[in-house]
């Protein structure tokens, strides 16, 4: 019981991340050119976007040396899940990187399941999104995506 109490209360007074998630806050960039670095910092093709434009999900994809390749019948793979947090600036972008594996191999149905999270590739993706983020100019007339002059 006294474990217990001490990880919640651990968890209350120190930051409870959430497990495989890496997160870069206080971004004060236009919700626009947030949205490009994401897509210029994943070199993998979104499969779903929503509608507003802040949350992304990739193909699934294998890693091929350094670089990234769309997963075909591959039986281990990674899936990409990004998110932007915050109704206006600074917003907080959490990514996300999912390591599945094929629960029948040999099927034509694979069912795959979650195993683990790929917390080094989590924190590449971030350090390229901030890297566009920084080279990219500011726009000083615009404010969340609406000119105000």
């Amino acid at each position: 019981m006294k474990i217990v109490i001490s990880l919640v209360l651990l968890c209350l007074v120190g930051s409870c991340a959430t497990l495989g998630v890496e997160s870069m806050s206080s971004l004060d960039y236009p919700l626009a050119d947030i949205q490009k670095g994401i897509k210029k910092a994943m070199p993998i093709p979104f499969k779903n976007v929503s509608r507003d434009g802040r949350a992304f999900e990739s193909y699934p994809f294998i890693r091929d040396g350094k670089k990234l390749a769309l997963a075909r019948n591959q039986d281990e793979r990674g899936m990409a899940s990004i998110e932007i947090r915050g109704s206006s600036r600074p917003y907080t972008v959490d990514v996300s990187i999912e390591l599945q594996e094929a629960g029948n191999p040999n099927s034509v149905q694979k069912n795959f399941r979650t195993v683990g999270y790929d917390e080094v590739m989590a924190r590449i993706v971030l350090a390229r999104l901030k890297s566009y983020l920084q080279g990219s100019k500011k726009s000083l007339d615009v404010v969340d995506d609406v000119r105000i002059f």
